[in-house]
């Protein structure tokens, strides 16, 4: 994703507001204490629903499709973990799911997809083979296709993370983070570096 476009802190706000009662609020953890008198917390995402990020980021955007996107149904592409959090997405808001996965992609990521109502389809050796065939289908069938990262308003959801990690531990110096496609990240950089300072000091 390209991080320059990050959303905004209103975005986050406003996500943080949709997401709330829909995605858990995840614990933090402390693991260890490290040299030179660091401690070191782990965001236990694996209890969020679907066991990962990707829900809050798939949630946040599809809600804010409007009637006549939702009712042709939603198309994505992916490997796993956003492809579960757009199905359950999709059977939490009333809308079909079509989820084009990579031949190599995990069979239990399929399974889920399935049993949250999605349809799955196999298609090509990479993920940008799926992405392709996703906005074939879309195009044909006049699905909505829904980006699993470069979408300001997936990575708004995504930021909800730090959001929380914040407000867990106030004087949190560093958050690492994982990166492919980029959401999380852009995510995080949203509510880090486009949230005013005064505001910062009223939400936490």
């Amino acid at each position: 994703m390209n991080l320059d476009r990050k959303p905004k802190w209103q975005d986050i706000v406003a996500a943080r507001a949709r997401l709330a009662g829909v995605a858990r609020r995840t614990p933090l953890l402390h693991a260890q204490d490290v040299a030179g008198g660091a401690e070191l917390y782990l965001k236990a995402e694996c209890f969020q629903r679907t066991h990962a990020f990707k829900f809050r980021g798939a949630y946040n955007r599809s809600s804010l499709l409007s009637a006549g996107q939702l009712k042709r149904g939603l198309v994505t592409a992916s490997s796993g973990n956003h492809a579960l959090g757009l199905s359950l997405a999709g059977s939490l808001i009333g809308a079909e799911v079509t989820v084009v996965m990579p031949e190599h992609a995990p069979r239990v990521k399929e399974a889920g997809c399935r049993g949250y109502g999605a349809a799955v389809v196999r298609f090509g050796d990479a993920y940008d083979d799926s992405v392709a065939h996703a906005k074939q289908l879309a195009e044909q069938l006049g699905l909505t296709y829904v980006q699993s990262f470069d979408d300001p308003l997936v990575a708004a959801g995504q930021a909800t993370v730090a959001w929380e990690i914040i407000d867990d531990l106030p004087d949190v110096e560093i958050i690492v983070a994982p990166i492919g496609g980029g959401g999380l990240l852009s995510g995080l950089l949203g509510l880090t570096k486009t949230l005013p300072r005064e505001e910062a000091a009223r939400l936490f």
